[in-house]
């Protein structure tokens, strides 16, 4: 607060206001909003940086692009030892018609609100609202603002440093009964925007984050031990996502997401015959990867176009799982991929398989 005053009496363009209690980051970025009179509004997370050097080019970009609803743009990942990857999900410079957008990021709909500039009259003239939790409350905000904007303009620039090791992040202070409703929350929400979806490219990305919110509550559940192993094994469904946060109840879920992976896994390897691959070598997959194990089902090895700089390619070793280089690995008729990123960043893997030609289906699960 202290260093927040002395902009304040610097510059007058800045103005500090102070809640009397703590509303969570949904409720104070709804009240920014209220409080805000520029033409653009960004939201940058307290313990996250900007590329301050390449400002003045966003500036210019904003100014002559003033009746854009939402620009986005690339952001560099901070490790803890001092190393960092760009993560270049956006690689035109331009405006985008729609579906065009949408079809060419399909993961859009669960992208983190400092990714992207918002102009302030398409948020109030559409009513994007902010929810009241403390747990993916910027991704349900996100969701929102795709599925009701007319122009999109993308940057294939770095401006954000989102500091990966971070030990004040607020998701890592959450307990489990708080990320859990989060999840779930985005999920219902997510159910009431249906009438949005009016292409064949808005249903792509709709899907996507359905099975992005499944892949998160999944993980959830299995680092805090609530999957039950007894009642996946009596499942015998296999449903779409939308559809489990539709008809289950909350402690249900968990193990409904885990038995339908399990199901479309076992039919694309024609029952586990086939060789099973995860990627990227990350903690969806490293977590799920366990989780067939105690199953029964024997897994190959995690694939990662970075695994000398990935901490979770030590932790997948020390699992007893082998790690290759996406570009080192012989895939064939006789392999399956599954992809359990949920992120924008499994572009870059996922197109480099199918450009390699390795892929000859693609699900939300499975790359063949």
């Amino acid at each position: 607060r202290e260093v927040c005053k002395k902009y304040t009496q610097k510059y007058d363009f800045i103005k500090l206001y102070e809640l009397n209690e703590n509303v969570g980051p949904g409720m104070a970025r709804e009240f920014g909003i209220k409080h805000s009179n520029g033409e653009f509004i960004y939201f940058v997370d307290s313990d996250d940086t900007l590329v301050t050097a390449k400002l003045p080019m966003l500036f210019e970009i904003l100014k002559n692009n003033r009746t854009v609803d939402i620009f986005c743009f690339n952001h560099n990942l901070l490790y803890r030892n001092g190393t960092y990857k760009t993560v270049n999900t956006f690689n035109t410079l331009g405006n985008w018609m729609i579906d065009s957008f949408f079809n060419n990021y399909p993961h859009c709909l669960t992208l983190n609100l400092w990714a992207c500039i918002f102009n302030r009259e398409f948020i109030l003239q559409n009513k994007i609202a902010s929810f009241n939790c403390s747990f993916l409350e910027d991704a349900m905000f996100a969701s929102q603002a795709f599925l009701k904007a007319k122009k999109i303009y993308t940057i294939n620039e770095t401006f954000y440093n989102y500091r990966y090791f971070s030990d004040n992040s607020l998701m890592k202070s959450l307990e489990y009964e708080g990320r859990r409703k989060g999840i779930i929350t985005f999920a219902k929400n997510l159910i009431l925007y249906e009438n949005l979806i009016n292409s064949e490219s808005k249903k792509i990305a709709y899907n996507y984050a359905f099975y992005s919110i499944a892949m998160r509550l999944l993980l959830l559940a299995i680092e805090n031990n609530k999957l039950n192993q007894e009642a996946i094994k009596k499942l015998p469904i296999n449903l779409d996502f939308k559809t489990i946060f539709q008809e289950f109840n909350d402690e249900e879920m968990p193990n409904i997401i885990f038995k339908s992976i399990y199901e479309k896994i076992k039919k694309y390897t024609l029952n586990f015959t086939k060789k099973l691959y995860f990627a990227p070598a990350g903690i969806f997959s490293l977590a799920i990867a366990k989780e067939l194990q105690k199953n029964g089902v024997k897994v190959e090895g995690l694939l990662d176009n970075n695994p000398e700089y990935s901490p979770y390619s030590q932790k997948a070793i020390k699992n007893g799982f082998a790690v290759y280089p996406v570009k080192n690995i012989n895939l064939d008729n006789n392999s399956i991929v599954t992809i359990t990123h949920t992120t924008l960043a499994t572009i870059e893997l996922s197109n480099q398989l199918e450009r390699s030609g390795l892929v000859k289906d693609k699900d939300f699960i499975c790359f063949i």
